[in-house]
C-alpha cells in the first residue's frame, strides 16, 4: 500500500522512498495506514540492521512528540528500572553535563520533558513545537539512553539518584531522590494498595515486582545489578520510537539513523511469563493517624490479556451500571448501609489484565460483610443488566473519545499505541478506538457483558484480596528499625569502610557543587532568542452583555461540540456557607431530581453531556461556584433542559443522600490529606482573601468543616447561589445568542446585585505563620509564602527570576543536595509568591535553601551567565498546549482574575525583555521579604520538629508544643 507524503517538504528520493517497502536513512517502511480516529495516517518502519521498531503518527499537529521506550520487566524490588530513568539522564558521552534534563528544562520551548517508569517499559518522550527544539530534545534524548555516564563507573550519577551513605551527627544515613520518592508514594495508602495488589496476583512474574522500587529493598541494588540491566535492555533491538505531528520526517530518521547504526541485532528476552492462577488473602499495614480506623479493601482479579481491548471496557461499561451513582444498587448496599464510605473500579495492565475492586472506610466489623455483600449485589444487579444503562455509559464513552480532552495529543496517542504494540500488537488497530466501541455497541442486548463480567470477576479464581490495617504506630516503628539497623551497619563496619563511606559521601557532595564547565555546557544544543516565535499564542474571546448578564464567548475549535458554563458568585456568603459550597457543588448531578432518581439522571447525563462537572473555585475577583457541561451541538436543546432540571430541581433537601456524599467527600480528601498535605494552601492561607477561601475549599479548613461542621440547609443556599444576578454564562460556538438567554432564564432573579468585589492584591492579612502538622508519610511537604509588596507589582521579568531559581538554585539544593523529590518556586499573577518542596527528607534544609534565594538572585543579576536560556524555557510554559476545554477555561479564568489576553501578550514581552538588573531587583525584594514569609510543613514529626514550627494538631487548631530551636 502506498501514500502520499503531505506533512513536509522531500527531496525526490526521500519522498519515494516513504512508501511501503521503501527505505529511508535505514529504516524499511513495513506498513502504513490510515488511523481516522487520530486524523491521520500510521507509518510503521523498522531499522533494518537491529530492529529497531519505529511508528510516526503522521498528524496535521504542530506539536511533534518524540519518544523511545525500551521493555524493562524487573527480576526484583530494588528499582533498577526507575533508578536507570532518573540516572541516564546525568550526562552523556555527547553532553557531558551533570543535568541535561535540567539544562533543557532552561533553555528548551518544549511542551513535555520527561520520563517515567511503567511495571514493564521504560519511556523517554519530549514534545516541541518548534522543529528544531525538538530535534535538539530528541538528539540529547538518545544520547542520554545510549551512552549514559552513569553506567560507565560506579560513580556518584546513580548513587545520587538511586541510594547512598551519608554520615549525619555521627549516625549512618541514606539518603538518594529515587529513595525519598518511593518513600513518599507508598506511603500513600492508594499507592500502597496497589502495590500489594499486584505482589499478591503476580508472586512468579515481573508484575509481581515493584518496577519503582521498595524503599526497603532499594539498598540491595549494586552497581554490578544496575550496569547488567541496562546492558541488558537499553538496546535498539529491544527499542520502540515513537513520532507524532507535522515533523520533518527526513531529519527526524536521519538523527535516529545516526544513533542506531552502531549496533548489530541481538536477540533479547523481554518476555513476562503467564502467571498461573493464584488465590491470595492479606492483611498489611499502613501508617495511618487513625489507630483502629476503618479499613482499605483491595481486591483484583486477572483476567484475559492486552488484546482483550473491548473485553475490558465492558467491565468498565459494566461497573458505570451498577455501581455509577449513588442509588445505584451497589453503592446503595454498602455506602447506604454505612458498611463503608465509598467504592471505585477500574481495569488496568500489561500483558495480563487486571480488575480492581476498592472498597474504603469500610467498618472493621463489616470487612467480610461488605465482600460478601458487594458479591451477591453484583450477582443480583447482572440478572436485571439495564440494555439502556449500558448504551448510556458508552456514549459517554464516546463523547470522550471524540472530544479527546488532552492538549498534549501525541502523548496520547503514544500511551494508545504502546498497550498493543509492546506485546507484539499492530499500533495502528491499538491508536483507533472506533472499532472497539462498535463491537461494544452490537453486543448491548445481549447476556455478553452480564457473562463477561462473571466469568472474569465474580468466577475468577485468579484473585487477590487485600486488607489494608491503619496503624498509628507503624510510620514510627518503621523509623526506629531503619534507624536502628543502620546502626548495625555502622557498627559492623571496619574503619576502612567507614572512612570509605565519608570519602564518597563527600566526593558526591564535592561533584554536586562542582558547576559544569563552559565548555561540556556549550556542547548542548539549545534554542536562541532568535528561534522564538515574534508573537505567541493567546486565548480569542469576546465579552458581551446580554439582557444585562455577562457573557464570555471563548473563541475554539471544536468541531461539533459545544461548551457552557455557567458561574455563579459567592460573594457575600459566610464561611461556613463557603465550605457548604463544596459539597454544594458536589451533590449537583448526584442526587436525585424532583422527576428522576439519581441513578436515571446519570443515565441522562451519560446519554446528553459528554461532561458535567461542578466546583467551587477561588478567584481573585471573588470566590464562585462553577457549572459545566460539555455536548454535541446537535443536542443543545436537550442538554440546556438538563443542565436546568439539576439547578432547579435537585432534591437538595435529601439529608440521607446529602450525608453520603459528604461522607465520600471527606473520605477522599483525608486520603489525600494523609498522603500529601497540602502545604502551599496552609502556608499562603494569611495573604488575602482569595488565599483564605483556598483553605476553606482545600486546605486544613476543609478537612475540619467536613469531619466535625454541621452542613447547612443546602436547599436554602442553592436559592441563594444559584440566582441570576450571580451568573456570568460561558459559550462556545454554536451556542446562539437565544440559547445563551434561555440558559440565563434556567436561574431567578432576586432583585440583589452581587457584584464581584475585588480581593485586590495580596497583602498580608495577619502575622506570617509558621505551622507544622503531623501525617503518617516516610517523608515531608513544605511550602513558604509571602505577598510582593505594593512597590513590585507583578511583572513577567519575575517569572524568568522564578525559572532561574527553580532549576539552579533549588533543584541543586533540594533535590541534588537534599534528596527531595522535587521542588520549586513560583509568582502568580495575583501577587503570591510560593516555595514548595515534595518528598523531601530534610525540609528544615530546604527552609534555608527558600530563604536564601533573594541572595542567589542577586549574585546571579551580578555574574556572567546568559538570561536567554531562562527567557525561552518561561515562554514556553507560558504557551502550554491546551484541549479545546481548556481553552475555554483558561478564557474564564482569566476573566474571573481580572486579566484579558492582552496582559498575557504583555507579559511575553515582558519575559523577552528581562534583564538582569529586573533579576537583582527581584532577588532584593524577596530579601526585604524575609520576615514576612509563612511557612508550613506536613510529614512525621521527627522531620518537621526541627523546622522551627508551631506542631498544630489538626481537629483542635492549636499549638501542641512551641517551636524547635533552630
Amino acid at each position: 500500500m502506498a501514500a502520499a507524503f503531505s506533512s513536509c517538504a522531500l527531496s525526490a528520493a526521500a519522498a519515494d522512498a516513504l512508501r511501503v517497502g521503501g527505505t529511508l536513512h535505514g529504516f524499511k517502511v513495513r506498513s502504513v495506514a490510515e488511523v481516522p480516529d487520530a486524523g491521520g495516517r500510521l507509518w510503521r518502519l523498522e531499522y533494518e540492521k537491529n530492529g529497531a521498531d519505529l511508528v510516526w503518527l503522521e498528524r496535521d499537529d504542530p506539536n511533534k512528540t518524540f519518544a523511545i521506550a525500551f521493555r524493562t520487566p524487573p527480576a526484583d524490588d530494588t528499582g533498577i528500572p526507575h533508578i536507570l530513568e532518573h540516572s541516564v539522564l546525568c550526562g552523556s558521552e555527547r553532553f557531558p553535563v551533570k543535568e541535561p534534563f535540567v539544562e533543557l528544562l532552561k533553555s528548551s520551548f518544549s511542551t513535555y520533558l520527561n520520563a517515567y517508569t511503567a511495571a514493564d517499559h521504560t519511556c523517554y518522550p519530549v514534545s516541541s513545537r518548534n522543529e528544531k527544539d525538538f530535534l535538539n530534545l530528541a538528539e540529547v534524548y538518545l544520547d542520554a539512553v545510549f551512552h549514559p555516564l552513569s553506567v560507565k563507573e560506579d560513580g556518584w550519577r546513580w548513587r545520587q539518584e538511586g541510594w547512598h551513605y551519608e554520615v549525619k551527627d555521627g549516625r549512618l544515613v541514606r539518603n538518594g531522590v529515587v529513595l525519598s520518592e518511593m518513600k513518599g508514594r507508598l506511603g500513600a495508602v492508594e499507592r500502597l494498595a496497589y502495590a500489594e495488589v499486584a505482589r499478591a496476583l503476580f508472586p512468579d512474574n515481573a508484575y509481581g515486582r515493584n518496577s519503582g522500587g521498595d524503599p526497603g529493598r532499594i539498598p540491595d541494588l549494586t552497581f554490578a545489578k544496575y550496569r547488567d540491566f541496562y546492558e541488558r535492555f537499553y538496546h535498539p533491538s529491544n527499542a520502540r520510537v515513537f513520532l507524532d505531528g507535522a515533523l520533518d520526517i527526513g531529519a527526524a530518521l536521519r538523527l535516529i539513523d545516526s544513533f542506531l547504526r552502531e549496533y548489530p541485532r541481538r536477540e533479547i528476552d523481554t518476555r513476562v511469563q503467564r502467571q498461573k492462577p493464584v488465590s491470595v488473602e492479606r492483611r498489611v499495614e499502613y501508617p495511618s493517624d487513625k489507630a483502629g480506623g476503618r479499613l482499605m479493601l483491595a481486591d483484583g482479579w486477572v483476567f484475559g490479556d492486552w488484546s482483550d481491548r473491548a473485553l475490558a471496557e465492558a467491565l468498565d461499561l459494566v461497573v458505570d451500571s451498577i455501581a455509577g451513582a449513588d442509588d445505584s444498587p451497589l453503592r446503595r448496599a454498602l455506602v447506604g448501609s454505612g458498611i463503608c464510605r465509598d467504592m471505585s473500579f477500574w481495569v488496568d495492565g500489561y500483558e495480563q489484565l487486571v480488575f480492581n475492586a476498592r472498597y474504603i472506610d469500610v467498618d472493621p466489623a463489616r470487612a467480610e460483610e461488605c465482600r460478601r455483600v458487594a458479591r451477591e449485589t453484583m450477582l443480583r444487579a447482572l440478572e436485571g443488566l439495564d440494555p439502556a444503562r449500558l448504551a448510556a455509559s458508552l456514549s459517554r464513552k464516546e463523547f470522550g473519545d471524540r472530544e479527546m480532552n488532552v492538549g498534549l495529543r501525541g502523548h496520547l496517542f503514544m500511551a494508545r499505541a504502546f498497550d498493543g504494540w509492546l506485546y507484539g500488537g499492530d499500533p495502528a488497530e491499538a491508536v483507533g478506538v472506533s472499532k472497539v466501541n462498535a463491537e461494544l455497541r452490537s453486543r448491548i442486548g445481549t447476556d455478553w457483558f452480564a457473562e463477561s463480567f462473571r466469568r472474569c470477576v465474580l468466577d475468577n479464581p485468579h484473585c487477590a484480596r487485600i486488607t489494608l490495617v491503619p496503624s498509628s504506630t507503624l510510620g514510627e516503628s518503621r523509623r526506629a528499625a531503619e534507624e536502628s539497623a543502620l546502626a548495625d551497619v555502622w557498627r559492623g563496619m571496619s574503619q576502612e569502610a567507614r572512612d570509605e563511606v565519608v570519602r564518597a559521601a563527600a566526593e558526591l557532595e564535592r561533584v554536586q557543587k562542582t558547576p559544569d564547565s563552559p565548555e561540556d555546557l556549550a556542547k548542548l544544543p539549545r534554542l536562541s532568542l532568535a528561534d522564538v516565535p515574534a508573537e505567541g499564542w493567546t486565548p480569542s474571546r469576546d465579552i458581551v452583555e446580554l439582557d444585562g448578564t455577562t457573557v464570555i464567548r471563548p473563541k475554539v475549535t471544536a468541531p461539533g461540540i459545544a461548551y457552557l458554563d455557567l458561574s455563579f458568585s459567592l460573594q457575600g456568603l459566610s464561611d461556613d456557607e463557603l465550605a457548604d459550597c463544596v459539597l454544594l457543588a458536589a451533590v449537583l448531578g448526584e442526587l436525585p431530581t424532583a422527576r428522576r432518581s439519581a441513578q436515571q439522571l446519570r443515565d441522562a447525563v451519560n446519554l446528553t453531556l459528554g461532561d458535567f462537572s461542578a466546583k467551587a473555585v477561588s478567584y481573585t475577583s471573588a470566590p464562585r461556584l462553577d457549572v459545566r457541561a460539555a455536548f454535541l451541538v446537535e443536542q443543545r436543546d436537550d442538554a440546556l433542559a438538563l443542565v436546568g432540571e439539576m439547578l432547579r430541581e435537585t432534591r437538595f433537601g435529601d439529608k440521607a443522600e446529602v450525608d453520603r456524599v459528604r461522607g465520600r467527600l471527606c473520605s477522599e480528601f483525608e486520603r489525600r490529606f494523609e498522603a500529601r498535605g497540602c502545604p502551599d494552601v496552609m502556608a499562603a492561607r494569611g495573604l488575602s482573601s482569595r488565599r483564605r477561601v483556598a483553605d476553606i475549599f482545600g486546605g486544613v479548613a476543609r478537612l475540619r468543616h467536613f469531619r466535625h461542621g454541621q452542613s447547612g440547609d443546602l436547599a436554602a443556599l442553592a436559592g441563594r447561589v444559584f440566582l441570576r444576578e450571580r451568573l456570568v454564562i460561558g459559550a462556545t460556538d454554536g451556542l446562539d445568542d437565544g440559547f445563551v438567554r434561555a440558559a440565563a432564564r434556567l436561574c431567578p432573579g432576586s432583585g440583589v446585585a452581587f457584584g464581584a468585589s475585588s480581593a485586590g492584591r495580596a497583602a498580608n492579612m495577619r502575622n506570617p505563620a509558621a505551622e507544622g502538622f503531623e501525617i503518617p508519610t516516610a517523608t515531608a511537604y513544605a511550602a513558604m509564602s509571602a505577598a510582593l509588596p505594593e512597590d513590585a507589582p507583578y511583572h513577567g521579568s519575575q517569572l524568568v527570576a522564578s525559572r532561574i531559581a527553580s532549576l539552579d538554585w533549588l533543584w541543586q539544593k533540594v533535590r541534588v543536595e537534599g534528596g527531595a523529590y522535587g521542588g520549586g518556586f513560583s509568582v502568580e499573577s495575583d501577587g503570591t509568591i510560593t516555595f514548595s518542596s515534595w518528598m523531601d527528607p530534610k525540609p528544615a534544609g530546604t527552609f534555608g535553601a527558600f530563604s536564601e534565594t533573594g541572595r542567589f538572585l542577586v549574585d546571579f543579576a551580578a555574574g556572567g551567565s546568559s538570561l536567554a536560556p531562562y527567557q525561552i524555557s518561561t515562554l514556553s510554559r507560558l504557551e502550554p498546549c491546551l484541549s479545546p476545554r481548556e481553552e475555554v477555561r483558561l478564557s474564564e479564568r482569566l476573566h474571573f482574575d481580572g486579566r484579558a489576553p492582552a496582559d498575557l501578550a504583555r507579559l511575553r514581552r515582558e519575559i523577552l525583555g528581562t534583564t538582569k538588573a529586573d533579576i537583582r531587583r527581584f532577588g532584593e525584594v524577596l530579601e526585604g521579604l524575609a520576615p514576612k514569609f509563612s511557612r508550613c510543613a506536613f510529614g512525621p514529626a521527627k522531620l518537621i520538629s526541627p523546622c522551627g514550627l508551631t506542631v498544630v494538631d489538626v481537629d483542635q487548631g492549636s499549638g501542641t508544643r512551641p517551636p524547635a530551636s533552630r
